[in-house]
């Protein structure tokens, strides 16, 4: 399936299961089609730390607080 709530509901399903390496593939579909998905970014953020990659989730992260507006602004 390539609808990006789809996508991104089941990578955190993979990831929980112990599947990361899945679970970035359909992160990764899921920004294809909507880069702009903060969640997404999150996601990915959370499963690339998983796999050891601290820089690539630092990234993410940081592209998921540049898309979510600050509480209160």
């Amino acid at each position: 399936p390539d609808h990006v709530n789809a996508l991104n509901g089941s990578a955190v399903v993979l990831a929980l299961r112990g599947q990361p390496a899945e679970a970035r593939e359909r992160l990764e579909r899921s920004l294809r089609l909507d880069p702009a998905n903060a969640g997404a970014h999150h996601n990915l953020g959370n499963v690339l730390s998983m796999l050891g990659d601290a820089g690539g989730a630092a990234r993410h992260y940081a592209r998921a607080r540049e898309l979510t507006p600050a509480a209160g602004r």
